[in-house]
């Protein structure tokens, strides 16, 4: 359980981080990142109390708010429905930046086109 925790803040981390790069402590950004996980209360403790304040340490200026949508596939659904819903809207920015799924979720998800590749915009 633990190198799932672990493989899914190294995601987080590999996700989040080239999105950021504008909000570093010489730039008055205030960033507010909204984090969706699908998962019991411990894996939401997990996000809120470990990844999220080291990440915010890292950088000063943004702020992760996460946000339990529940356990199992229900979790993810919950989390599916809602990137429909932003998709549909036509919105150019969508509520959630990071959301963490389930292999299902995922699935689902990546069946219905609601997942942007972050690989397009890395720098290797």
């Amino acid at each position: 359980m633990r190198k799932f925790y672990l493989i899914l803040s190294l995601v987080f981390v590999l996700m989040v981080i080239p999105a950021l790069s504008f909000a570093q402590e010489d730039v008055p950004v205030k960033v507010r990142l909204r984090m969706l996980v699908a998962g019991d209360q411990n894996m939401v403790d997990f996000f809120q109390y470990e990844i999220a304040p080291l990440f915010e340490k890292m950088y000063p200026n943004v702020r992760v708010y996460v946000i339990g949508t529940g356990p199992g596939p229900a979790g993810s659904r919950a989390i599916v429905d809602k990137l429909r819903i932003e998709k549909e809207s036509g919105k150019d920015k969508w509520d959630i930046d990071v959301a963490i799924l389930h292999e299902i979720g995922v699935v689902w998800a990546l069946k219905e086109g609601l997942l942007r590749k972050f690989t397009d915009f890395l720098i290797a």
